[in-house]
């Protein structure tokens, strides 16, 4: 079972304006509340890079792959490497 808190990471397989595809570390289920944190490709320099971290639902889950519906989404600045490409948090253990 995954725990409120719990952290893994994963990569983004498809994203849209209402969703991201994404394989996890481990099967994850339908029902969680998720927060995504994905690296985004694009920099503001050369040591500043940006994340995009979204908050949403699993509405689809098998193994590893799951569909997140976005309910909130907002952009963060970063240090270039100081992240993995993508990682999750459960925000609450939802039926």
């Amino acid at each position: 079972m995954i725990a409120v808190g719990e952290t893994g990471a994963g990569r983004t397989l498809a994203m849209s304006s209402s969703g991201v595809l994404f394989e996890a570390d481990r099967p994850l289920r339908a029902g969680l509340d998720v927060t995504l944190s994905i690296a985004w490709p694009a920099t503001l320099s050369e040591s500043v890079g940006l994340t995009l971290r979204v908050s949403g639902r699993i509405v689809y889950a098998e193994r590893k792959i799951a569909v997140l519906t976005m309910k909130h989404h907002e952009f963060y600045t970063r240090r270039l490497a100081a992240m993995p490409q993508q990682h999750y948090t459960m925000t609450s253990a939802a039926a």
